[in-house]
């Protein structure tokens, strides 16, 4: 029994942690050395997994009748891992050319050294901000486990979900009567669901304890690890401002709670569900990017920028298709804004070009 659990324990690191830490590789590659963190590269990670999934995942959907899942979960699996080792064949030639050149090369040692030393070298003001933002994201995570809400749409994404798992189907069993129906387009493009039960597969955990237990304890940092790289963009010149900054955003999430709709709300008592991923994580990423295409003016063109720009719109429809919309319009808004700023056209033209996976979602979801 405890060999059990152990073993299920060490399942999920890999799945939720570990692989995509390693998946987040290679897109970190692209940052110059001194960017390079681990937050990034779990960030990244995430983005990476969720837009391959909705690439091999929306075919598989519309074609697959019967084995759908399991063809899903080894395609996934696959081309997961040839991300990683493409990730880590690119770290390895790199530190080779580091050595023959004399340099030492920046991986993840170096950036768990760097976040140790400052941690160390930073100031006595600063080193108690940075255990208050542990306490409240501890606080966060442990009530969002301890309290976790049930709803009507347990009975709806986690059925669908299920129903993969039991019957090796997507999105074609009713998840209200249980009898098999045509393909509901509405939230058949919309993956996040299946993502949790490849994750439940793949661990022996059910379902549930997934949704509801598991995905809360890595949501929720992930959704401030995105917000701290913000605050490395808004205040790189004052580590006690960005620890202020993390202090004000965990305090407005932790009373958000004004309606039931606020993405805050959602952040706690339906973390596991699409439209908080969008609310919490794609979006702030979506500004995380803009904020490091006006950040790196080393980079005028930004190509590396938007193409992550583009992958994450399509990440963003593996929790909702509003996600995808909401994500493009806010990528050809930028686009416009800093066409306008800058009296040229190419910023909005990378915007559109940037936009071409979603506007193919949304072409494939009209049409079927």
């Amino acid at each position: 029994m405890v060999l059990m659990i152990i073993l299920r324990s060490l399942s999920l690191i890999f799945t939720l942690v570990v692989l995509p830490a390693f998946a987040g590789i290679l897109p970190l590659h692209f940052f110059k050395e001194k960017q390079r963190s681990l937050s990034k590269a779990i960030i990244l990670g995430y983005i990476v997994s969720l837009a391959i999934l909705e690439l091999i995942g929306i075919p598989i959907v519309l074609t697959f009748v019967y084995t759908g899942y399991i063809f899903l979960i080894v395609l996934f699996m696959v081309l997961l891992v040839f991300v990683v080792i493409v990730g880590l064949h690119v770290t390895f030639r790199d530190s080779v050319r580091a050595k023959k050149n004399g340099h030492e090369f920046y991986g993840a040692k170096q950036m768990l050294d760097s976040g140790i030393s400052k941690l160390k070298e930073s100031s006595v003001e600063s080193r108690i901000y940075f255990f208050i933002i542990f306490a409240l994201v501890l606080f966060q995570v442990i009530q969002a486990v301890r309290l976790a809400s049930y709803d009507v749409d347990d009975a709806f994404y986690n059925a669908y979900a299920r129903s993969a798992q039991q019957y090796g189907t997507l999105y074609r069993i009713d998840p209200s009567t249980g009898r098999s129906f045509s393909l509901d387009m509405r939230h058949a493009m919309a993956l996040f669901p299946i993502f949790q039960a490849i994750v439940s597969t793949l661990s022996g955990i059910h379902l549930l304890i997934v949704s509801h237990k598991i995905m809360p304890v890595i949501l929720i940092p992930l959704s401030y690890m995105v917000y701290y790289e913000i605050s490395g963009i808004l205040f790189k010149e004052s580590r006690e401002n960005r620890m202020i900054f993390m202090i004000l955003i965990n305090l407005f999430r932790i009373f958000g709670n004004i309606s039931e709709y606020t993405a805050e709300t959602f952040f706690f008592i339906r973390t596991w569900q699409g439209k908080s991923l969008t609310g919490n994580f794609i979006i702030p990423a979506l500004i995380w990017l803009f904020l490091c295409l006006k950040d790196d003016r080393d980079n005028k063109e930004g190509i590396f920028y938007w193409v992550l720009i583009g992958i994450l719109i399509l990440a963003g429809g593996s929790s909702s298709s509003l996600a995808v919309l909401l994500t493009a319009m806010l990528t050809v808004l930028y686009g416009a804004l800093f066409s306008i700023r800058e009296k040229s056209f190419k910023t909005l033209i990378k915007s559109v070009i940037a936009c071409v996976p979603g506007m193919i979602y949304v072409l494939i979801y009209i049409f079927n």
